[in-house]
Formats: structure tokens, C-alpha cells, sequence
């Protein structure tokens, strides 16, 4: 485990890029829990589903932000537009995660 972090330590870029994916990551299970709570739904065990259509979505469609640029902002299964507020919060958490790998020691 030392090994590892002084990898990060010695490679800033590696370490912003770890962090970003890790703050798309979060900022996904952010909007997911932004749909879900109000709604009254499971968050712990449902799979995440297309509003429109229903239809379970696959690893390949929740991908942070680079799933809603490969589709285009649809839905792969029923075409319906996905609202570009999700992508843009994946986006901010990540950029976060490098602010923060950059204020770290």
C-alpha cells in the first residue's frame, strides 16, 4: 500500500485523473439518489432504469458522462433525450475530485 501512495504522490497527473473518476462516480450516485429519494424509491437494490421506457440499464449505459456523449443524450433502448443536467453534474463532481487531488499534500 506504501508503494501505491507514493505512486500518487510522485505522479500528480495520475493522481487528478483518479480523482476525477472518482468524483464522476459520486456525482452518478448523486443524481441517482436525486431521482430516487423523492420518488420514494429503493436506492440500495433497484437497478437504474430509463424513465421513459423502464428498461434496465446495462455497466455499458452508466458510465459517468462519457455513456451520455456515446448515446448522444439517449436512451439506448427507446431514444427518449436524457436531460443534460445529469452529465453536467458527474462533470462538477469530477472536477472537484481534482481540485481536491491538487490541494492535497
Amino acid at each position: 500500500m506504501e508503494g501505491f501512495i507514493d505512486f500518487l504522490n510522485f505522479n500528480p497527473a495520475f493522481r487528478a485523473g483518479l480523482f476525477f473518476v472518482l468524483g464522476t462516480c459520486l456525482g452518478s450516485f448523486v443524481t441517482a439518489l436525486q431521482y430516487r429519494l423523492p420518488r420514494n424509491l429503493n436506492w440500495t437494490t433497484d437497478r437504474s432504469r430509463c424513465t421513459s421506457c423502464k428498461h434496465t440499464l446495462g455497466a455499458p449505459d452508466l458510465v459517468p458522462v462519457f455513456s451520455w456523449l456515446f448515446l448522444k443524450g439517449r436512451c439506448r433502448h427507446c431514444g427518449t433525450r436524457i436531460h443534460w443536467r445529469y452529465p453536467v453534474i458527474e462533470l462538477c463532481f469530477g472536477l472537484a475530485g481534482v481540485v481536491i487531488s491538487c490541494l492535497l499534500p
